[in-house]
């Protein structure tokens, strides 16, 4: 058994539905919020609310598991990249 797959089992997927629909809501918020600022904080919500997206769509069984979360994985490193080169050039 691998570690957590216990847990995580016993949890509803509507729980996990909820929560990154939360998350997809906290990056659409700090998106429209850094719209007129720098692109690259756009562009790094745009990706972590699309991630967001994609992760509700695997719990609720919509779209294939493997390839979406291959697609998270990036979004999310992109996003990670866009925010820390946005943290670099204001320092």
């Amino acid at each position: 058994m691998a570690i957590g797959e216990g847990l995580f089992s016993a949890i509803p997927n509507m729980a996990f539905v909820v929560i990154h629909a939360v998350a997809a809501l906290v990056a659409l918020y700090y998106l429209f919020k850094s719209s007129g600022g720098d692109k690259m904080l756009t562009w790094a919500f745009v990706l972590l609310a699309v991630s967001a997206a994609l992760y509700a769509l695997v719990h609720l069984a919509v779209v294939d598991q493997y390839t979406t979360h291959v697609l998270e994985s990036v979004f999310m490193l992109i996003a990670t990249i866009l925010v820390g080169v946005h943290a670099v050039k204001c320092k």
